[in-house]
């Protein structure tokens, strides 16, 4: 367990209070209206740690900078391939992902042979938003 520190938990509730998926630019931006010393280095290094302990979600989807999610439960992303934005894809996860089946016929599949386990999936979905 990594110390307690007043940037990280400012940058924890920035991030969960948010539905955006920001950059680490933008939460450097919010965050320095509330804390003037915060910088964009600590930003990242914050990041870094949420990320790696698991408890925030990193997206790299491929089109702009990476991205951020407070939310960590499974669930669905769609990426606009022109302006990078990053949508949840609420509802979709439950109703459409049966993870269980997935792994299971992963396993089964000559191809899963260099496969020791799994230990998420992900679905990212692509193409143009409504603003594009």
């Amino acid at each position: 367990m990594r110390k307690y520190s007043r940037q990280r938990e400012a940058l924890l509730t920035e991030l969960r209070g948010r539905k955006d998926h920001p950059t680490a630019e933008e939460l450097y931006f919010s965050l320095r209206a509330v804390i003037p010393n915060y910088s964009l280095g600590t930003v990242y290094r914050n990041l870094s740690d949420l990320s790696t302990d698991g408890i925030i979600m990193k997206i790299s989807s491929g089109y702009g900078p990476e991205r951020y999610d407070g939310n960590i439960k499974p669930h669905g992303h769609f990426t606009c391939t022109k302006c990078g934005r990053v949508y949840d894809l609420d509802g979709f996860y439950d109703s459409h992902v049966d993870t269980k089946e997935m792994i299971r016929e992963i396993g089964n599949s000559a191809s899963s042979k260099d496969i020791a386990s799994i230990s998420e999936i992900r679905i990212m979905l692509y193409g143009n938003c409504v603003n594009c």
